[in-house]
This record gives C-alpha cells, structure tokens and sequence, in this order.
C-alpha cells in the first residue's frame, strides 16, 4: 500500500493553515523584502500589528518555513499571483502547492494512501480507520523518520490532533471537507494556469518530456492521474503557455517563458 522509496525525515505539524494571514502577508510585504526585514516589520508592528507580538511571531515562523524555505524565486512569484484577481480557491491551490512540499506528513499522506484510492478505485470517503492504517504505518514503518522525541513515545492525544489536523487542513485549502470523523476528498477546479505553475515549480528545465511529468510523484499529491495531465496539458497549450512538439516516440513539452517570476507576472 505504501511506497518507501523515498524516505527523509518527517515534520510533525502542530499549526493550522494560517492561509488569511499568509496572504495578509504577502500583500503587506515589499517585493524587496528578506526574511530578516519582514521580522523587524512584525515586531515594529507594520505586519500583523492587530495581533500580539507573540502570536505574529509565532505565525511568521510557520509561514517562515512553508513559503519563504522555498527558495526567493517561488516567493516573488506566489507575491505576484496573491495580488491577481483570481479567486480564492485558485489562490489556495498555489499555496496549496507551497504547503504540501514543506510539510510532508500531508505530502506523504496524499502521494502515498490517497492517491491510489481516489485515483485507481474510486474512494472519496477516508475515515478515521484510514487515518489509524496511515499513521500506523508512520509510527511503525517511518518510526526512523520520525522527530527524535516521539521516536520514544507518542501519546495517543497527539496522534488524535494530528488525524485531526490531517483532515481539517485538507479542509482548510478546499481540496475536501471534514465531516462526522471522515474526510470527503473534492478535489477543486484546477487551472491550465495552476498546472503550468506546477511546470515551473517543479522542474527545472525549460523542456520537459511529458514521460517525465506523467511519471513524477509530484502529480500523485495533486491527485492527478494521466487523464487529468492530458486534460491539462491540452489547456495550456491552448493558451500558449506551453509549446507541444513531437520528435519521435518522444513528446517534449517547452515553457514560455523564462523562468517561473516571469511567468506570474502574466496574472
């Protein structure tokens, strides 16, 4: 059920979303801004001043992490894409994105149990015995992997907030609902935009062979199999975000523009 082909050390997640406040941020913040400056404007109160310093710092170091940890090109380009008009389920996809790469309990959850449910046999109910199989797994099989305290013991109120969390932070992004103990998996609408997005947060390279974007596990923590990246594909290239082109067995897939910032300032 579980592919352990890729291991590294878990985040055990203890805060909410925070997605009202993340955004909050990125529209207060500067395009010249660095971690180090948005922490003198949170304790001179520029950012977050309706809160308690404690609680704005407490925030900004999980906001810290999720985004600013990924690199200063992905951040200038989400900035770009939080100031656009689009709606707020399509800005919560992008944060979305942004989310599961740094906390990967929920990236392992989605890649790894859900993907092949919702994907291959259809399941969109996950109950709480399907967050007690995961998270044995975790607990027995990743026990290594786990933060070094709770390699020794982990209480059964902490395994209880995180199932918890599992569900409602999904819940929190629009990408399900928690109801009753179960999480229902409602994947949203996603964008030719969001998908190109993904093209460039994910790799690298200018051309991409659509073997590479059908085979990499980043689609499986988007729930999308190779129906969905078709579909998708198909609408980028319609938009002329992407160029298609064949050369033998091999379909490449080129980008538009140069790098990903270049792209957000199309929104």
């Amino acid at each position: 059920m579980f592919d352990e082909s890729v291991m590294e050390k878990i985040i055990w997640p203890t805060t909410s979303v925070w997605f009202d406040e993340t955004i909050e941020l990125f529209n207060t913040m500067e395009e010249t801004d660095t971690p180090s400056s948005i922490a003198k404007k949170i304790k001179d109160g520029i950012i977050f001043g309706d809160m308690k310093e404690s609680t704005a710092k407490r925030k900004w170091g999980t906001i810290n992490a999720r985004y600013f940890g990924q690199g200063k090109e992905k951040v200038g380009a989400l900035k770009y894409i939080f100031s656009s008009s689009i709606s707020k389920q399509d800005k919560q996809n992008y944060a979305f994105v942004f989310f599961v790469e740094y906390e990967n309990l929920f990236r392992i959850f989605l890649e790894e149990y859900i993907y092949k449910n919702f994907t291959e046999l259809g399941q969109k109910i996950f109950t709480q015995r399907d967050l007690d199989n995961f998270l044995e797994y975790i607990t027995t099989e990743r026990k290594s992997d786990l933060p070094e305290k709770l390699q020794e013991h982990i209480s059964d109120s902490s395994l209880k907030k995180v199932r918890n969390m599992l569900y409602k932070n999904i819940e929190a992004f629009g990408w399900g609902s928690a109801e009753n103990s179960k999480l229902i998996v409602r994947r949203p609408s996603l964008t030719p935009e969001w998908f190109t997005f993904l093209l460039y947060y994910f790799f690298d390279d200018k051309v991409i062979t659509k073997k590479e974007i059908y085979e990499s596990r980043v689609m499986k923590r988007f729930l999308l199999n190779e129906y969905d990246i078709e579909y998708l594909l198909t609408g980028a290239k319609m938009k002329k975000y992407i160029e298609v082109s064949q050369l033998g067995d091999i379909c490449n897939i080129t980008k538009a523009k140069g790098d990903i910032v270049e792209y957000a300032k199309t929104y």
